[in-house]
C-alpha cells in the first residue's frame, strides 16, 4: 500500500507519517528532503541555467560547502514565472525519479510519502 500524506506547512504530516511508521510498520519518505537531494543532483544544470543571471545580480549560487544555496536561487527566480518554470523543469523530474526509486527499493512494503501542498 502507498499512502500520501499531504497538507500545508505545520499541519501534522510528519506526525502522521511517524505514527504510520512506528505503529504500523510503514516505511516513509519526506518529499521536502527529496527535493533537496534533487537540487543537489541537478546542481550542474541549475548552475548552467541560472549562473549568468546570478553573476549579473552579484548572487553566489553555491554555499561554502559547495552545495546549491536554495535561498540564493530563490532570490533569482521568485517573482518571475518563467524562471520558476525553468527551475521546476529541472528539479521536478529528478524529484519524481527519486520518489520512484524509493518506491522500487521498498517494493512489497507499505509506504507513506509526505508532501507539502500549496494551498492559496
Amino acid at each position: 500500500m502507498i499512502l500520501c500524506v499531504t497538507g500545508p506547512m505545520a499541519a501534522g504530516k510528519n506526525v502522521a507519517s511517524d505514527i504510520l511508521t512506528k505503529d504500523f510498520g510503514f516505511v516513509s519518505v519526506d518529499c521536502d528532503l527529496l527535493v533537496h537531494e534533487a537540487i543537489e543532483n541537478s546542481k550542474e544544470k541549475i548552475l548552467s541555467t541560472f549562473g549568468t543571471l546570478a553573476k549579473e545580480k552579484g548572487i553566489e549560487l553555491l554555499s561554502c560547502d559547495g552545495k546549491i544555496n536554495r535561498r540564493a536561487v530563490g532570490k533569482i527566480i521568485f517573482g518571475n514565472s518563467e524562471l520558476v518554470a525553468k527551475q521546476e523543469s529541472i528539479v521536478f523530474p529528478e524529484t519524481e525519479s527519486l520518489i520512484e526509486k524509493f518506491i522500487e527499493e521498498n517494493k512489497g512494503k507499505d509506504i507513506v510519502i509526505t508532501l507539502q501542498s500549496c494551498i492559496r
